[in-house]
C-alpha cells in the first residue's frame, strides 16, 4: 500500500541575508536537495517546489523585527 507524505525541507545553510540576493546559489541548494533525496530509502516518486521567501514572521507575534 502506497502512503502519500509531506515533507517541508529548510536547508539553514542556504539562506541568504535581505539585500543579498544575488548571492544566492540556486544550482547548489537543488544539487543538495536532489543529493539528499536520492539517499532516501523506498522513495519511487516525489512532486517538489522551491519557495523563495523572506520568511517575514513579524505579523506572528514572536518578538521577530525585520531590520
Amino acid at each position: 500500500m502506497n502512503r502519500l507524505h509531506c515533507v517541508s525541507v529548510i536547508f539553514c545553510n542556504n539562506g541568504t541575508p535581505e539585500g543579498q540576493l544575488l548571492t544566492f546559489d540556486p544550482t547548489n541548494m537543488l544539487r543538495s536537495l536532489a543529493d539528499n533525496v536520492r539517499r532516501t530509502d523506498g522513495l519511487t516518486w516525489m512532486i517538489g517546489a522551491v519557495d523563495l521567501s523572506l520568511n517575514d514572521d513579524t505579523q506572528k507575534g514572536l518578538g521577530m523585527r525585520l531590520t
